[in-house]
């Protein structure tokens, strides 16, 4: 069962009178806020609470460890930057916080402020919740993705419950961002998808071999002249390509870019982490 944030498993000395000590193995902190699991398998949280994030039916500030209501069965934790994600022994993820974008994964948008279950998520391995999103790992290492723009599907549609990460289907670790998400396969092999501005996908391109793959299809170009490439080369620094179902990033009859071997600044598929696998 994998648990993130792992600090090798050990677990902080109780104080005097404490009968229940946190497991540091199952720490996550955010920006705002930090939960752990005791060992008894209670999910605690403290910080900032301004939309539920820490999952005690409030919405009040908590300078020290408080019960997430009703969660006594966790095995693994993470913090987004307004939401929180859980594992429950049975492999029944629950999310809590807000749900702007669909983060918490129940089909809704409305704010939680206890934990709700992901809808037809019963058997998570791993979560991991990002800024407005949360993505998964079933038992059988398909990975899952839900809230935000970008989960992986080959689409920029909002999804309110988990939908498969496209071919990642053996995968064993796995991280949400703000605007991306990685995940390392059973061969080690890391992959990323989702926003690419700052080069946070690990892929490496030219940009006139991204704009020249995307202009062509089978070979045949689609720009009548040298003069159109180069515009059209710079408009796409300027204005950046999103890549739909058809990877068509907006251009009509435009191949995948999978196709052209380069991507775009916003990948809808994973691309492999140039250099990086086992």
């Amino acid at each position: 069962m994998l648990a993130f944030a792992s600090l090798g498993g050990l677990v902080a000395a109780p104080h005097a009178g404490a009968a229940d000590p946190i497991q540091v193995s199952t720490i996550n902190d955010g920006t705002f806020h930090t939960c752990a699991i005791r060992v008894s398998g209670q999910a605690v949280c403290w910080g900032r609470n301004e939309v539920g994030e820490l999952g005690d039916g409030t919405e009040e500030k908590r300078l020290t460890p408080a019960n997430v209501s009703g969660l006594t069965d966790a095995i693994a934790i993470s913090v987004g930057e307004f939401h929180t994600c859980a594992i429950r022994k049975s492999g029944q993820a629950v999310c809590w916080g807000l749900n702007d974008y669909g983060a918490l994964g129940d089909g809704t948008e409305e704010k939680r402020l206890t934990p709700v279950n992901v809808s037809g998520l019963t058997d998570a391995v791993a979560i991991s919740a990002g800024q407005y999103g949360t993505c998964a790992i079933r038992e059988s290492g398909q990975a899952v993705c839900w809230g935000s723009y970008l989960s992986g599907d080959g689409t920029q549609e909002l999804r309110l419950t988990p939908t498969n990460v496209s071919g990642l289907t053996d995968a064993v670790a796995i991280s949400s961002g703000n605007l991306h998400s990685c995940a390392i396969r059973t061969s080690g092999q890391a992959v990323c998808w989702g926003d690419n501005y700052y080069a946070q996908l690990g892929e490496t391109y030219d940009w006139a071999d991204v704009v020249e793959g995307m202009l062509r299809t089978g070979g045949a170009p689609l720009v009548a002249s040298e003069a159109e490439l180069v515009a059209a080369r710079e408009g796409a620094r300027d204005a950046g390509y999103r890549a739909d179902a058809t990877g068509s990033a907006g251009l009509a009859g435009v191949p995948q870019l999978a196709r052209a071997g380069a991507f775009s600044e916003r990948s809808a598929i994973a691309v492999l982490m140039t250099g990086v696998e086992r």
